[in-house]
């Protein structure tokens, strides 16, 4: 049941241009009418296809091995607003523009415009750091406003424009940890206090701040949270990479969790829980996204194999 989120380290030569977010020989200027969505291991092609359909999008080329899909999205629709429903999905790893312009490193690294906006885009909404404090108003009870000095924690980087490998590898340079890319330009990012100084003076650098747990939390089980009454829940938290799973184990059983099944890399944990402890649970260090448990649902072509 628990999907695995894989990094795949690889570089595409593929008309997204891009490895996770890195751009190899700058683009810049999405095309309207398409996005690049990246879907987990994982999924199987019928999966793909289904989602596909469900969204009325066209694939124009797959890249079968690695789940990486351009898509020519419905007449009636946007870029940002087709991001936001596939990058929704657990399916997805991420989804992001289609860039067309190409221009020169020298150009790349001095970034975009400055007076050009350049949106996160996060499940729960999109943001402009630099003008905006977040995507959607959080209640107190799911921000942070700093974590302790000697303590790592995560946080979102975003970077000037489209991500140059060496804008990555001066990150890692200081003993940052970089997980999972984000549109525009960001990665989910582990380090502490003084490693996150050192990263905000490279040049490079856009803006950074705290993955608050509000982030961590999906739509559907957000609007959940407003409802009155408690019940319990089942539930599937993705794990970043590196963390002390057994420690996180026990810190889940003390908000009242009741653990179900642990995947075998430790990355998901499926769990029954209180619905008002949820915003417990996502303050939990380590805890990288938490949502409902998928229902599964056979389409009319499974059901015939199933059948025969």
């Amino acid at each position: 049941m628990a999907r695995v989120f894989l990094s795949i380290s690889l570089f595409i030569v593929f008309c997204l241009g891009c490895e996770k977010g890195t751009i190899q020989g700058q683009y810049h200027t999405h095309i309207e009418d398409q996005i690049g969505v990246k879907f987990k291991k994982s999924t199987s092609p019928e999966r793909i296809e289904e989602i596909n359909r469900m969204m009325g999008t066209q694939v124009i080329k797959m890249i079968e091995g690695v789940r990486v899909c351009q898509l020519r999205i419905p007449q009636n629709t946007t870029v940002l607003e087709m991001i936001k429903r596939y990058s929704s999905l657990s399916e997805v790893e991420y989804a992001e523009p289609t860039y067309k312009h190409k221009v020169d490193n020298q150009t790349a690294k001095k970034g975009l415009a400055m007076k050009e906006s350049v949106p996160i885009h996060l499940p729960i909404g999109a943001f402009d750091p630099l003008s905006q404090t977040g995507p959607v108003p959080l209640p107190h009870e799911l921000t942070l406003e700093s974590y302790l000095e000697d303590e790592p924690g995560y946080y979102i980087l975003q970077f000037k424009g489209p991500v140059l490998k060496q804008w990555k590898d001066a990150v890692a340079a200081t003993g940052a940890v970089i997980f999972d890319y984000i549109p525009q330009f960001a990665f989910l990012v582990r380090m502490d206090h003084q490693t996150r100084k050192a990263v905000q003076a490279i040049d490079s650098v856009r803006w950074v701040g705290i993955y608050q747990p509000g982030y961590r939390i999906a739509p559907d089980l957000m609007k959940k949270l407003s409802e009155k009454g408690e019940q319990s829940i089942e539930l599937i938290v993705s794990v970043f990479k590196g963390e002390d799973v057994s420690g996180l184990k026990s810190k889940i059983k003390s908000l009242g969790g009741n653990i179900i099944e642990i995947s075998r890399r430790g990355e998901k944990i499926r769990l029954a829980i209180s619905s008002d402890r949820i915003g417990n649970l996502v303050r939990l260090s380590g805890v990288r996204y938490v949502e409902t448990v998928p229902e599964f649902k056979l389409s009319p072509i499974n059901k015939k194999r199933r059948a025969e």
